[in-house]
């Protein structure tokens, strides 16, 4: 009778298995890339403390700065747009760096020094550049190559109508044409130099106003209990779905009589 060969266990545990983590690690040396790239969307409003909108845009280069020492090969790319009264942020960054860039952004809103209140996060992407390169080819890359901000020269709504401004649309379905205006918008501007930025932007603004999400949804979205800030949103995210079901705090545990399928 032929014996059967059993392999040592040490070799079983030893065995080279590649995992999806080690894929996705390795592709990160080749392209010099430290960390996994996140991609936060968010509004916001404009501090009642704020007296030149060019306060914002410093506040967050003034913040990044240090960022862009720390996280060599991993810099932050995005582009903050300066309405009248709110702010609409496009942030690409590594994991790491927005931790401390919303911890900091969290703690200056404690400390009635924040440039920008009532914080909404529309969306959390992570690995942007794994998840997506096999759906969309325009997401498998950033969506700006450099980090700038903008003040839209636009005429402010007046507070009467801002205060009034509602829609009928779902939430869930405003959120979704925010974001296709921010894509759209991106596309437009992923070619254009860091020079020529602003004057592409007045000129958009200028022709197809239409193409920049309207002032008065951002107000709806920012008075909506179904968004959460980005503090909320991001440990909601990162959350563990530990799910205790009712037959786990019960004893003696239920016996079943046939095995599951």
């Amino acid at each position: 009778m032929a014996s059967i060969h059993r392999p040592d266990s040490a070799l079983i545990y030893d065995s080279p298995n590649i995992s999806l983590l080690d894929i996705i690690t390795e592709k990160n040396k080749i392209v010099n890339k430290r960390q996994i790239l996140h991609r936060l969307i968010y509004i916001a409003r404009i501090a009642p403390t704020v007296n030149n909108k060019k306060e914002i845009g410093d506040y967050f280069q003034n913040l990044f700065r240090k960022y862009v020492t720390d996280f060599e090969g991993d810099g932050i790319t995005g582009l903050l747009l300066v309405y009248p009264y709110h702010v609409m942020h496009i942030l690409e960054v590594s994991s790491e760096a927005l931790n401390d860039i919303i911890k900091e952004q969290e703690l200056s809103e404690t400390n009635n020094t924040a440039v920008i209140s009532n914080t909404k996060a529309l969306t959390l992407i992570s690995d942007v550049s794994y998840q997506f390169e096999k759906i969309i080819t325009y997401y498998a890359n950033r969506m700006f190559s450099y980090w700038s901000y903008h003040i839209l020269e636009m005429p402010a709504i007046q507070v009467n109508d801002l205060a009034n401004a509602n829609s009928n649309e779902p939430i869930d379905v405003m959120v979704l044409q925010c974001l296709r205006a921010i894509t759209k918008l991106s596309k437009h501007l992923v070619k254009v130099p860091e020079i020529n930025l602003h004057s592409a932007i007045d000129v958009l603004v200028e022709k197809s106003p239409g193409d920049l999400y309207p002032q008065s949804d951002i107000e709806v979205l920012l008075r909506s209990n179904e968004l959460c800030g980005a503090v909320e949103y991001q440990e909601k995210y990162y959350a563990p779905l530990n799910i205790i079901l009712d037959e786990e705090v019960v004893w003696p545990m239920p016996r079943r009589i046939f095995p599951p399928n």
